[in-house]
C-alpha cells in the first residue's frame, strides 16, 4: 500500500492549536476557579491571559493561510469544523474579554451574577474552541491517525493539562493567593497529568486497531526520539513526579516551576508531532 506523511499542516498550524487550546484551557479553569473568592485574584490574571493566547494562535494561524480569499468564505459555510471553530474564537475572544477586563477597572469581593452570565458564553465558547481542532482534523479520511473520535478528547485533556500549568507558572510568579491555593493547583496538575496519560493512551490504543496507515502512524509516533524525550520524558513523567511529589508534601516554587515548563513543552510537541505524524491512506483505498 502507497502511503505517505501529510504535508500539508506544519509548525505554525500546530503552534495555532497550543496557543488556541491552551488559551481556551486556562480560562476554563480560571472561569470555574473565580466562582471561589480565595482563587478570585489568580482567576483574574487566567482570564485576561485566555483570550490573549487565542488571539495570538489566531494570528499565526492566519498568518500561515495561503489562500486567504478561499478561507475567508469558509468562515460563513458553518457546515464545516472550520468555521464553528472561527466563530468560536471570535465569540470566545470578546467575551472573555469582556469578562476579564471589568475586574480590573472595579474591585470586587465577589463577581456580579450578569458577569459572570458574561463569562459562561465566553466558556462555552472556549470548550468548542479546544474541540473544534480535533473534530477539524478528524475529518479528514485519509489519515486514520487523526480520523477517530478520540482525538477531540486528546486535545481536551491537553489544553485543561498546558492551561493548569500556564496558571500555576503565574500563581508562582506573581504569588497572589496564599499557599493553599498553591497547593491545590498542584494537586490538580497532577490529576491532570493523569488524565493526559489515560488520554493519550486511549488515542494510540485505538490508532492501532485501526490499519496500517493507522499503525505506521503510531510507529513514527514512538520511533521519534524527540517524542520520548520531549512528550514522554519532560511532558509527562517529569510533572507526574514533581506534582506527586508535591501534592503529597509541601509545594515548592522551584519545582512547580519546572514541571509546568515541562507540561508547556510536551504539550506544544505533541500537538506537531501528531500532526507530523499523519499518514495519508491512497485515494484508492478510500
Amino acid at each position: 500500500m502507497d502511503m505517505e506523511r501529510q504535508g500539508t499542516f506544519g509548525w505554525l498550524v500546530s503552534l495555532d492549536v497550543f496557543f488556541g487550546g491552551t488559551g481556551a484551557g486556562i480560562f476554563l479553569v480560571s472561569y470555574l476557579l473565580s466562582f471561589f473568592k480565595d482563587y478570585l485574584p489568580i482567576a483574574k490574571i487566567g482570564c485576561l491571559v485566555g483570550p490573549v493566547l487565542v488571539c495570538i494562535g489566531s494570528v499565526i494561524i492566519f498568518y500561515d493561510l495561503a489562500n486567504k480569499v478561499r478561507s475567508y468564505r469558509m468562515i460563513f459555510q458553518l457546515s464545516s469544523w472550520m468555521a464553528r471553530g472561527t466563530w468560536s474564537i471570535i465569540i470566545f475572544v470578546i467575551f472573555g474579554f469582556a469578562f476579564a477586563l471589568p475586574q480590573y477597572w472595579i474591585s470586587w469581593t465577589e463577581i456580579p451574577v450578569p458577569l459572570m452570565a458574561v463569562g459562561l458564553i465566553a466558556a462555552i465558547a472556549g470548550f468548542i474552541v479546544i474541540l473544534y481542532s480535533g473534530f477539524l482534523f478528524g475529518a479528514v479520511k485519509r489519515v486514520p491517525l487523526w480520523n477517530t473520535s478520540a482525538l477531540p478528547l486528546l486535545f481536551l485533556f491537553s489544553s485543561l493539562y498546558t492551561g493548569m500549568a500556564v496558571l500555576l507558572l503565574l500563581e508562582v510568579s506573581c504569588q497572589v493567593s496564599s499557599s493553599g491555593v498553591v497547593h491545590n493547583l498542584v494537586i490538580a496538575g497532577f490529576i491532570l497529568t493523569i488524565m493526559q496519560v489515560l488520554a493519550l493512551a486511549v488515542f494510540l490504543g485505538m490508532a492501532l486497531y485501526r490499519n496500517a496507515a493507522a499503525i505506521e502512524s503510531v510507529c513514527l509516533l514512538l520511533r521519534n526520539p524527540l517524542f520520548e524525550i520531549l512528550v514522554t520524558v519532560i511532558g509527562v513523567i517529569l510533572p507526574l513526579v514533581l506534582f506527586g511529589y508535591q501534592a503529597f508534601t509541601i509545594t515548592s516554587a522551584v519545582l512547580s516551576i519546572i514541571a509546568c515548563a515541562g507540561v508547556i513543552i510536551g504539550g506544544a510537541y505533541l500537538r506537531y508531532s501528531i500532526l507530523k505524524a499523519g499518514v495519508h491512506l491512497p485515494i484508492s483505498s478510500l
